[in-house]
C-alpha cells in the first residue's frame, strides 16, 4: 500500500477529506508553487493545510491526471496535472501540474514534497 501513497492522497483530495490529508503530508513538508506571474511560494506543512481549507469552502470537483510515476531510491515521484470544476465541468480557473515526492517515514509512506507550476493552459 506504500506505493499507492499518491492515491490514498488523491482520493482524499478529490473528497475534500482534509483529514485524511493530514495524515498523508509530512509534517516536515515543503511546497512550492509557482504562479503564472512566476513568483514562487513555499509553504510547510501548517500553510498547505490552510490552502487546502481554502480551497475546500466550497463544493467544487477535482480531476487530476497521473502522468508519470518514478522511482529514486526507494521515494515514489508523482506527476499530475489538477484541474478544479465546478457542477458543470466549466474549469474555476487554468490547470496545475504538480510533481509529489513520498517518502516512506517510520513505515508510512509521506508526502514530503510538493513543487507545482500553475496557470497551465493547452493539452
Amino acid at each position: 500500500m506504500n506505493d499507492l501513497a499518491h492515491v490514498r492522497l488523491l482520493a482524499a483530495w478529490q473528497n475534500q477529506d482534509i483529514e485524511t490529508i493530514k495524515t498523508i503530508l509530512s509534517p516536515e513538508l515543503k511546497a512550492s508553487f509557482v504562479l503564472p506571474t512566476h513568483e514562487e511560494l513555499i509553504y510547510n506543512y501548517d500553510q498547505i493545510i490552510n490552502v487546502f481549507n481554502e480551497r475546500f469552502k466550497e463544493q467544487q470537483e477535482w480531476r487530476f491526471d497521473v502522468l508519470y510515476k518514478t522511482e529514486r531510491g526507494t521515494d515514489n515521484i508523482v506527476i499530475i496535472r489538477i484541474y478544479r470544476e465546478d457542477d458543470h465541468y466549466n474549469l474555476l480557473e487554468d490547470s496545475s501540474l504538480t510533481i509529489l515526492t513520498f517518502k516512506t517515514i517510520d513505515g508510512d509512506r509521506k508526502l514530503i514534497r510538493m513543487y507545482t507550476e500553475m496557470g497551465i493552459t493547452g493539452a
